[in-house]
């Protein structure tokens, strides 16, 4: 399989206000870590294929819609790490948007000039619970602790590291005014430093409700992020990479024939939006009061609106599966899903070794199971979620047929 890597920095201006946390008091002040976009294409059935992973909170409809009037073409996946210390996309610059779309647009192009071979693939897993915790339910909610690494090898040298873990990109808190990738960033940057392996893509995987435990956690308030240090932030990467670095290690216990070509397997689904009454007047009073809570529903609330101008009651989105051997797949899921649903596809997908990836585009906002919405919360308020309840169910069982498809068309390729 014939495979390429590119990168861009993606770092706003200073000034620009940060994603994530509605109770900031100003803009970026400073930049911690430089934001990038990683473009991994692949030669894959039907053409090549390329995953861009951006160190932002979401990607929007609208981004992904101006990304693919750039490029030409629909042969990509445009995935967020969910980082809380990135731009606020609806209210950066203009300027700044469109040089944004113009680096993916050319990190996409670049990694398309396919620079390397990868004739192995290995995918392994540790258990790294000490990290995480669920914040709906802290003390006996269900996690995905497994970090896994999904190495690409030409016959010398390993050409690609894919790292997946389950966790809000929220080490850094509220109180951060740098600009950050948040975990995914250092742990990619503290992996290249232990293997010395250049191209390496870091992703999260269903972490709706799942937050990491640091040191200034106070399980109390589950919700808090506020108290985080760049250190606790360099910790919690050293502690990943460690994990990391060991599975890259061991990985010759797990190598195969990666494909050929990539099976690509893709579901288009249609997610219900809810109806739902609110309170306009009271949330613009309280927004002219100076309420950032309340200007953030206030957008939330207008997003709805649009994507009902524009789809109707629902909203479009699609599944990915890409088997990149006969035992290992990537599921690529849209927005902010709840761990269960991921802890669902693992557990049955027909493939040994199944790795998750979520937010996507388009960027909706939180996607819980529906026994949440039963159980009420945060995540499953309007507008925080605006799906129906069972639009999770709809996306994990439209994972499953994917899967089951590429590995039929694996399986037929024998070998």
């Amino acid at each position: 399989m014939m495979i390429g890597y590119a990168e861009r920095t993606i770092t706003p201006p200073l000034g620009t206000e940060l994603s994530g946390f509605a109770s900031r008091s100003s803009g970026c002040r400073c930049v911690e870590s430089d934001l990038l976009c990683r473009c991994v294409s692949l030669e894959a059935s039907g053409g090549l294929f390329t995953i861009a992973v951006l160190d932002l909170l979401g990607v929007p409809m609208e981004l992904s819609e101006s990304v693919r009037r750039r490029v030409g073409d629909d042969r990509f996946v445009l995935v967020a790490t969910h980082t809380h210390s990135g731009p606020s996309l609806s209210k950066a610059p203009e300027s700044y948007i469109n040089d944004l779309v113009d680096r993916i647009a050319r990190c996409i192009e670049e990694s398309r000039r396919l620079s390397a071979s990868a004739r192995y693939a290995s995918s392994s897993s540790i258990a790294v619970p000490y990290l995480v915790y669920n914040r709906r339910d802290p003390q006996r909610g269900a996690i995905d602790p497994y970090l896994r690494v999904v190495a690409l090898e030409s016959a010398s040298s390993v050409e690609l590291l894919l790292v997946q873990y389950t966790c809000h990109a929220v080490v850094l808190g509220p109180d951060n005014l740098c600009v950050s990738p948040d975990w995914p960033g250092a742990l990619a940057r503290e992996l290249a430093t232990l293997s010395g392996v250049p191209r390496i893509a870091v992703v999260n995987g269903c972490c709706g409700n799942i937050n990491p435990f640091t040191p200034s956690t106070r399980l109390e308030k589950p919700y808090d992020r506020r108290g985080a240090t760049f250190e606790e932030l360099r910790s919690f990467a050293r502690a990943l990479g460690g994990a990391a670095y060991s599975l890259l290690e061991a990985r010759w216990r797990f190598r195969e024939p990666a494909l050929e070509r990539a099976v690509i397997v893709e579901r288009r689904v249609r997610l219900p939006l809810r109806s739902c009454a609110v309170d306009l007047e009271g949330l613009e009073e309280r927004a002219r009061m100076g309420d950032a809570y309340a200007r953030w529903l206030l957008e939330r609330h207008r997003m709805v609106e649009r994507l009902k101008e524009m789809h109707g009651s629902y909203v479009p989105a699609r599944v990915l599966c890409i088997a990149l051997s006969r035992s290992t797949a990537l599921v690529v899921l849209p927005s902010e899903v709840f761990v269960e649903h991921q802890r669902w596809i693992v557990s049955r997908s027909p493939f040994g070794r199944t790795v998750v990836v979520a937010y996507a585009e388009p960027y909706i906002g939180y996607i819980p199971t529906r026994e949440a919405y039963a159980e009420g919360g945060y995540e499953v308020e309007y507008p925080v979620s605006i799906v129906e309840p069972g639009a999770g169910e709809e996306l994990r069982d439209a994972a499953l047929d994917a899967l089951v498809e590429a590995f039929a068309a694996v399986e037929s390729l024998g070998g």
